[in-house]
């Protein structure tokens, strides 16, 4: 098979790799001005979550989050835990713990984008899974770049000697 498709290995790894940019860069781009957005005091008003399908064996969990936040003397409803991957979660351990929290103290800190403060999360910023997902496939990109040899399967180059 490696003979047949010499160019197999690195073109696979070119789109997986962009697909993985494509994905994560996505949600870094919306997420990213959220780390400068002012925060204002809000509270939450719902907190729950719902089981998501699985995956490789193991259950997905969302988080599900309605909060009021007021900017300038206007009140807003949010209901954005975060931009991109945020509000997923692998363990539902963790989810319970912050379900407690909200319920514990609700609360908590909302942050707006100035221009239109009826966007709003309450956790700013890039998710980890967009992250790694951006990462992975600059790695994938720079890995395939490195591993594609334009001669190999075209068989010797002319003038070579065996």
């Amino acid at each position: 098979m490696a003979e047949r498709f010499p160019r197999a290995g690195p073109l696979a790894g070119l789109a997986l790799g962009l697909i993985c940019i494509s994905a994560g860069g996505w949600n870094a781009i919306r997420a990213f001005p959220s780390y400068a957005w002012p925060a204002v005091e809000g509270e939450i008003i719902e907190a729950g979550f719902r089981r998501g399908a699985y995956s490789r064996g193991q259950r997905a969990y969302f988080l599900e989050v309605r909060y009021r936040y007021e900017v300038a003397g206007t009140a807003y409803d949010g209901s954005r835990f975060g931009i991109g991957a945020h509000d997923m979660f692998y363990r539902q351990e963790t989810m319970q713990e912050l379900l407690y929290e909200y319920m514990e103290r609700p609360r908590q800190r909302v942050f707006h984008d100035p221009r239109d403060p009826g966007e709003s999360v309450l956790v700013p910023g890039i998710s980890l899974i967009d992250g790694f997902l951006l990462c992975a496939g600059v790695g994938l990109l720079v890995l395939s770049v490195a591993l594609y040899d334009p001669q190999r399967g075209r068989g010797r180059p002319p003038g070579s000697e065996p």
